[in-house]
């Protein structure tokens, strides 16, 4: 579970960091 969460949470600081990225060309 500890790693399920931790797994999502990289996800969305993938995204996050991906779309800021794209954001600021």
């Amino acid at each position: 579970l500890f790693y399920s969460c931790l797994f999502l949470f990289f996800v969305f600081f993938l995204g996050l960091s991906h779309i800021y990225a794209s954001a600021s060309g």
